[in-house]
């Protein structure tokens, strides 16, 4: 893509710089700026397919669907049953607790 901006910026450069008035270099630098606007939706709008792609492959590579049951959170089927173990959060004793301590500094 690069070589098409570069092709872009060859093509207003001699336009502005036979402008011979202001008006003249703001009608060209107008033009220029709308082509890069047009040229930065087209690759937003490659980027968006791009990731909607990626994440449609993510989401076929999730077993059974088990991440989300259709509310955003939670599980429609046990992380077990899907083959994964399930997340165990460490006991309170393993978590340190700075506000417990004299010597913590914040």
């Amino acid at each position: 893509m690069s070589s098409i901006r570069g092709r872009l910026s060859a093509e207003f450069t001699p336009k502005m710089i036979t402008a011979r008035s202001i008006p003249g270099a703001a009608t060209v630098l107008l033009e220029w700026t709308n082509r890069r606007v047009e040229m930065a939706a087209l690759d937003a709008k490659h980027v968006l397919a791009d990731t909607q792609e990626i994440m449609e492959i993510g989401l076929r590579m999730l077993p059974g669907g088990w991440l989300f049951n259709g509310k955003g959170c939670g599980s429609s089927i046990s992380a077990a049953t899907a083959g994964f173990p399930s997340p165990v959060s460490p006991p309170s004793s393993a978590r340190p607790d700075c506000s417990a301590s004299p010597t913590a500094p914040f």
